[in-house]
């Protein structure tokens, strides 16, 4: 079926765990730690004044430059959760670069909007 906005979707168990977590993987796809906890890894954007804060709190570096802020968070996905698509398709900015390819889905746990690799997911059978 079709990524669409409003569909439920969930991370792809084949595509992301290796074959002694139900997966079909030979190695892991982040770490042994997330095969076995059964999550992956997601960003979500900093919130405008955190990350004003955190820009004013890095200062300068030893050849005078200013520091460069980070933009994102890693937001833990897990593989027994369904989520909401609210974009489809989108290509945000992480660490000052366009990724794109990326969908992005509500955390109904955390709250969270959470950006994602479209390849990754699969939309949850309604039948």
């Amino acid at each position: 079926m079709k990524i669409v906005k409003g569909k439920l979707v969930r991370i792809n168990v084949a595509k992301c765990f290796t074959k002694a977590n139900g997966g079909q993987l030979i190695y892991p796809f982040e770490n042994y730690k997330a095969d076995k906890g059964g999550f992956i890894h997601g960003v979500r954007t900093m919130p405008q004044d955190d990350f004003d804060k955190l820009a004013m709190s890095k200062g300068l570096d030893t050849s005078g430059e200013p520091k460069l802020t980070p933009t994102c968070h890693p937001v833990r996905l897990y593989r027994d959760r369904v989520y909401p698509v609210l974009r489809a398709r989108c290509a945000p900015n992480f660490y000052h670069r366009r990724t794109p390819g990326m969908m992005l889905v509500l955390d109904t746990v955390d709250g969270h909007e959470v950006y994602i690799k479209r390849d990754l997911m699969e939309v949850v059978d309604e039948s």
